[in-house]
């Protein structure tokens, strides 16, 4: 007979953490949800143990592998979220704010810098043009911060420096950027025609029109490419292909309606007269309802554990027509729960924390107090260059910004080598 191993067989005990925080134990033990109270309080293991000296099939010792892997793969996601939120509550309450200076000192430096463009003294013209450079990047980085020059001021000198409006480069954009999803469309054989898009469309236009091209791309992708074979053999190994997923998934979902009907009836709240176990149950049925919709097998086995337990019911007859099943459902879920704890950190939300990574975007590539020191050194040099230019050693505080600059990694030879007229 197959057997289930809970901690109360084998004497699992309470963690060191458990007993400190007496209560969060149990509730992060019943399926990994911190929400969801566990109506036993100790951990159930949802892993199948010997029964006597009778050794673990290859099919139950798989099952136990993907059960091991599924929860592991859950402790890292709850780990890794845990981490980035963290990360992200400290860039929006420590770096934010630095960068908002920095970004409206630098408007400012623009500001201050325009005059220098006409002043006669400035030298040679690849001086003036080292200027402009270092001018244009300034207000790349305010657009960058912004997401828009609000002054006359500010596009005034856009267009002075680049030789063309915000809205001349905004349209050159939005252009080649169109350009480039058709070309992206045509290459996956999908007609889309984008030549009406433009940048004066309104937000429920182009809401619109994103949606019509996603519709079309959605249709592409579920017929597929022509796989058919033309050949009568090869015709009849596509067709059993076909017919083995398609009997798969069906014995999936008949297994995973079984067990769902069976909890249902076993978790049903109106058929519980005490009130604290009705609330139990309660909660219980809306994660079953979720996790059927999800055809999350591991939840629904940690319920189906945890409950039958409690009513001290026979705790699995799992035979191997239904473990063949089990495990081919949970290798699906650690194959998404991979994607899943491999995407996190890739979420929008995250965006500010992966610009400060070094090298490929990692959680450990984000040190948020070596950040906000070199932002608040970056906030004092910007402060005390603005006070210089605003005196009466503006030429000589300009002529150190320039060098500074032409030394910089992405400064071009020939930058490097305008700065050596300065000295």
């Amino acid at each position: 007979m197959v057997v289930v191993r809970t901690g109360c067989e084998f004497g699992a005990g309470r963690t060191a953490e458990a007993e400190q925080h007496p209560g969060v134990a149990e509730q992060l033990d019943m399926f990994g949800a911190a929400e969801m109270p566990a109506p036993m309080a100790q951990k159930q293991e949802l892993m199948i143990g010997r029964a006597g000296d009778k050794s673990l099939s290859k099919l139950q010792q798989a099952f136990n592998r993907w059960v091991r892997r599924i929860e592991k793969l859950r402790g890292e996601i709850t780990t890794s979220q845990a981490k980035l939120d963290r990360n992200l509550s400290f860039y929006v309450a420590e770096l934010k704010p630095l960068e908002d200076g920095i970004a409206q000192r630098q408007k400012e430096m623009v500001l201050l810098l325009v005059p220098f463009l006409s002043r006669r003294d400035l030298g040679p013209k690849r001086n003036r043009n080292l200027l402009k450079d270092f001018i244009r990047q300034q207000i790349t980085a305010v657009l960058n911060h912004f997401g828009k020059l609000d002054s006359p001021e500010l596009k005034a000198a856009f267009k002075l420096v680049t030789g063309k409006s915000v809205e001349e480069v905004d349209r050159e954009n939005f252009e080649a950027e169109r350009d480039e999803m058709q070309d992206v469309f045509e290459a996956m054989g999908v007609d889309v025609d984008l030549s009406d898009f433009h940048p004066e469309m309104g937000p429920e236009e182009l809401a619109r029109k994103i949606a019509e091209a996603q519709a079309r791309v959605m249709d592409a992708a579920s017929k597929g490419p022509d796989t058919q074979d033309k050949s009568p053999s090869g015709s009849k190994r596509v067709r059993d292909k076909e017919a083995r997923e398609q009997a798969a998934e069906e014995l999936r979902t008949k297994d995973l309606g079984r067990l769902y009907k069976h909890l249902a009836k076993l978790l049903h709240p109106d058929l519980e007269q005490d009130p604290k176990l009705h609330q139990e149950k309660e909660t219980a049925m809306k994660v079953l309802t979720t996790a059927y919709a999800d055809k999350d097998l591991h939840t629904m086995l940690r319920l189906e554990l945890e409950w039958m337990v409690r009513e001290q019911a026979d705790a699995a007859h799992l035979t191997d027509e239904k473990l063949k099943v089990y495990n081919s459902v949970l290798k699906e879920q650690v194959e998404e729960l991979e994607i899943e704890l491999g995407n996190l950190q890739e979420h929008p939300r995250y965006n500010p924390l992966r610009r400060y990574a070094s090298g490929p975007w990692t959680l450990r590539g984000f040190d948020g107090y070596k950040i906000r020191q070199l932002l608040t050194d970056h906030d004092k040099r910007d402060e005390r260059r603005m006070n210089a230019l605003k005196s009466d050693r503006a030429f000589a505080e300009l002529k150190w910004i320039l060098d500074d600059f032409g030394q910089q990694p992405g400064t071009s030879r020939a930058f490097k080598a305008i700065v050596s007229d300065w000295t």
